[in-house]
């Protein structure tokens, strides 16, 4: 067995006793889920799911399980409040009173990607022009005294998307204020 082999073996045993202590509420084929992406991220360093799928070195041909991480992935839209919900909840107790919180309204430019989905009309805070895109909430947490900065969350939003209310609602679910709630397979 070579070093590479054993390395991911030992990667792979952490993984799946940290998607075990997941909630019973989190079904298994949801659990295998978040196992396989992220321990493909972690093997090839890459968010790219292409680099994903290569890096689990599965038996079978890339393109078929590049073709079942993806269908999982829109299949189960719930494993983004799940890793959101986990980050919270790690980085939850190390903000202290004297830190600074600061929602970001920002935008992601996509206009020269005609086929990105729901992608919206948005203002291009660079240029003030209206480019296709999408508006994007960022949470970070600064410790003034010692320069730290914990990023909380990042949200990506369309208004084009299905149960999408409006960005002052979306401020405002970050915020606290309004919570989403799980209606018919879909937060909302």
């Amino acid at each position: 067995m070579s070093k590479d082999t054993r390395e991911r073996s030992k990667w792979k045993v952490r993984l799946v006793e940290w998607t075990d202590g997941f909630s019973s509420s989190v079904p298994r084929p949801v659990r295998k889920l978040i196992l396989e992406c992220v321990f493909g991220m972690l093997t090839s360093g890459s968010m790219q799911l292409s680099e994903m799928a290569r890096s689990l070195q599965e038996p079978t041909r890339v393109h078929h399980t590049l073709k079942r991480l993806s269908r999982m992935l829109s299949k189960h839209s719930e494993v983004a409040w799940l890793a959101e919900g986990l980050q919270l909840s790690r980085l939850g107790p190390r903000v202290t009173e004297e830190m600074i919180v600061a929602v970001d309204a920002g935008d992601l430019n996509r206009d020269g990607a005609e086929r990105s989905e729901h992608r919206c009309r948005v203002r291009d805070g660079d240029t003030g022009e209206i480019v296709g895109g999408y508006p994007l909430m960022t949470v970070v947490a600064r410790d003034v005294v010692t320069g730290r900065t914990l990023l909380l969350l990042t949200r990506l939003l369309s208004s084009v998307r299905y149960g999408f209310r409006s960005e002052n609602w979306g401020l405002l679910s970050v915020m606290g204020l309004n919570r989403p709630e799980f209606i018919g397979g879909i937060f909302v």
